[in-house]
């Protein structure tokens, strides 16, 4: 029977340290069903208090499978990525896997001890076999058995590999933690685009969803099957098409690929551009436009208008509704919710002119934070801007600003913001300042960070690259007492001649893992490397 001290509380338990006494008197299976509830962290509190706790928690398979879900849901990893688990040990092994990083990252000499792996050869008659590589294969010590890829993501949890190769999507199991063998192919789906269609964006959802934008430039003008006479075409127009895909990766059933649309942009000007993506909605912002692309129930939508005027915009995440353009001193934001909207018409969108436009909404400056006073005098601009992959659907968004200062010697800054937005009354939202992690050229030849990831506890870490000689990958992680954690090796290239690009270095702290896309300048093709370090 249940203590009547317990009786009646629902979603409601004593602190882990009060548990041993609140729980005598309870059956096993009561126990069990509270200590469901905890974190990782409580679990092994009460697992040192006393030897009966220790055996209960020890080897039960649904207290740490219930625990390892519990850990998927706060840090948004798909729990697909443990299909397959059946042991207490497995589960556990999994729950802890960020733990067991982070001891590493402060004790171990990571290059070391991972365990490297690649793709593997293709199986004669493979529909995605479509090239070979196209330089001197001979300047390589390692065969490429997919010169073609050019892009990658890594499903969060570390298991799962979208790959794109020239005209084909793959979907790759490389096997849960703690497991060895080869990656296996688990989708193929052919698209219907040339061979220089490259990941852009992916944005993971609830259920094991993961919306994906892929970016096909169309250097010969668009398809034959699209009406070109609707936009007015000029000699230094250029061409690309946005695609549109959902991976299903659900925790039980099959895994499934689905094309959710296409649009095809005529523009001028440069041809970088980067993308914000909401659940049905994505935003574009290139060549100096920003375009907006959705969805309703009679078919595709779009607007567009002309970049901001003395405006240092770096970056551009959705959020709650909003399009915000993230400044070196403030947050634009847009109510996408008031856009006028117009049909999308044969499958194209024309911004040639769009110098020409002026903005559909308002962008107000919701907050106005002002950031650097106390670098020396001089020239100093705007570095990258560093955003959580994915920003949170609500909350807070914590986000990376870099600034850096030209006069004399180079000094850097990285300046660590956070972001309470309230859609009700914008202009009441806290942008604050609440650390900078500054002069990082400690670290020698290093130089600034390329990527952030989130690795559980409020810690935080980034990947970095050496600037001279082989550009080695490099991880480091901050939280706690830890100020300046010098970054470990995770990744050497090949020679001189192989690089590596900001969005080529994958990494899943909560598994270990690692996917490096290494860049071989002389071949010109991608070698990927997996790297297990638990």
């Amino acid at each position: 029977m249940m203590d009547h001290r317990l009786a009646g509380r629902t979603n409601v338990l004593p602190a882990p340290n009060h548990l041993p006494f609140a729980m005598r008197g309870l059956s096993l299976e009561l126990q069990a069903s509270i200590i469901k509830h905890l974190g990782v962290h409580d679990i092994f509190h009460l697992q040192q208090t006393c030897k009966s706790l220790n055996t209960l928690i020890e080897g039960n398979v649904e207290v740490w499978k219930a625990c390892l879900k519990r850990h998927c849901h706060v840090e948004g990893l798909f729990w697909s990525s443990f299909n397959g688990l059946t042991k207490a040990s497995e589960y556990k092994n999994a729950c802890t896997g960020i733990q067991r990083f982070k001891r590493l990252c402060r004790t171990a000499k990571l290059s070391q001890i991972g365990k490297r792996r690649h793709l593997p050869a293709k199986v004669s008659g493979n529909p995605a076999d479509e090239s070979d590589s196209t330089g001197d294969e001979g300047s390589y010590a390692l065969k490429n058995p997919y010169p073609g890829i050019n892009s990658a993501y890594l499903v969060p949890g570390g298991r799962f590999l979208v790959t794109v190769e020239q005209a084909w999507l793959l979907l790759w199991d490389l096997l849960p933690l703690g497991k060895v063998g080869e990656p296996v192919v688990l989708l193929r789906e052919k698209l219907d685009c040339n061979k220089d269609v490259k990941i852009l964006d992916v944005l993971p959802l609830d259920g094991g969803r993961l919306r994906l934008v892929l970016n096909e430039p169309l250097p010969d003008g668009f398809p034959p099957s699209y009406n070109v006479d609707q936009y007015a075409s000029r000699n230094d127009t250029k061409m690309l098409a946005l695609h549109r895909f959902e991976i299903r990766l659900p925790e039980n059933g099959d895994y499934t690929v689905q094309k959710l649309g296409r649009l095809c942009i005529a523009y001028l000007g440069y041809d970088d551009s980067q993308v914000a993506q909401g659940e049905h909605s994505i935003a574009v912002d290139i060549s100096g436009c920003l375009l907006f692309w959705g969805s309703n129930d009679s078919g595709e939508e779009y607007t567009f208008w002309a970049s901001y005027e003395d405006v240092d915009r770096s970056s551009i995440f959705m959020h709650q509704g909003y399009l915000f353009l993230v400044t070196r001193s403030s947050l634009g934001a847009i109510n996408l919710s008031k856009l006028p909207r117009n049909p999308v018409k044969g499958g194209i969108v024309d911004i040639q002119c769009s110098y020409r436009l002026r903005a559909p909404a308002k962008v107000e400056d919701v907050v106005t934070c002002e950031i650097d006073t106390e670098l020396p005098e001089g020239d100093f601009g705007m570095g990258q801007i560093l955003l959580p992959n994915p920003v949170p659907k609500a909350g807070t968004v914590k986000y990376d600003m870099e600034l850096h200062h030209w006069g004399g010697e180079v000094a850097y800054k990285l300046y660590r913001m956070t972001f309470d937005f309230r859609p009700d009354a914008p202009a009441k939202s806290d942008l604050r300042l609440f650390g900078v992690l500054e002069d990082y050229d400690w670290c020698d030849d290093y130089i600034s960070p390329r990527n952030r990831f989130e690795c559980g506890g409020g810690d935080f870490g980034y990947i970095w690259e050496k600037t001279d000689g082989l550009q080695v990958v490099s991880v480091s992680i901050y939280g706690g007492d830890d100020k300046k954690f010098k970054p470990v090796e995770i990744g050497v290239p090949e020679n001189e001649s192989v690089e590596i690009e900001d969005s080529d270095v994958l990494f899943c702290p909560f598994s270990g893992r690692a996917v490096i896309l290494w860049d071989r300048t002389l071949t010109e093709e991608k070698l990927i490397e997996i790297v297990d370090f638990l």
